[in-house]
């Protein structure tokens, strides 16, 4: 992972904490044995080089999702639609400008053998080191 995903995970997690409590029992980049739902985890992202001869610049396209009991999906949907308003809230980066944070799609599965549903937004970030 380059510094800039290192970064931008930081200020993910940092923006999504917030929501630990009121809406979440967690924020997780992986979600440690005996979790209580629901919660949020990071990931998985994917980091690509897109500098020009000037500038170092980064594309990072990553997830959001949010694992909950039940069968209904629906019951994901003020979760996700905090945890996207928390996202796009980021405003800066640790040593990087972030250029743009957008949301690119999101879906919801349900589980019923595990009695799980989950819901995964996928996001698209370009980073410029300053």
């Amino acid at each position: 992972m380059s510094d800039a995903g290192l970064a931008l995970q930081q200020a993910l997690y940092a923006a999504l904490a917030d929501l630990a409590g009121p809406i979440v029992t967690g924020v997780y980049d992986g979600p440690p044995a005996g979790a209580v739902l629901p919660y949020l985890t990071i990931g998985p992202d994917l980091v690509t080089d897109i500098s020009t001869k000037t500038e170092r610049r980064r594309q990072h396209l990553y997830g959001v999702t949010a694992w909950a009991a039940g069968d209904a999906v629906s019951a994901l949907k003020p979760v996700l639609a905090a945890a996207e308003t928390a996202v796009l809230g980021i405003a800066a980066l640790d040593g990087h400008r972030l250029v743009t944070n957008d949301m690119l799609r999101s879906r919801t599965a349900a589980d019923p053998a595990r009695g799980l549903v989950s819901g995964t937004i996928e996001f698209r970030a370009r980073t410029e080191t300053l």
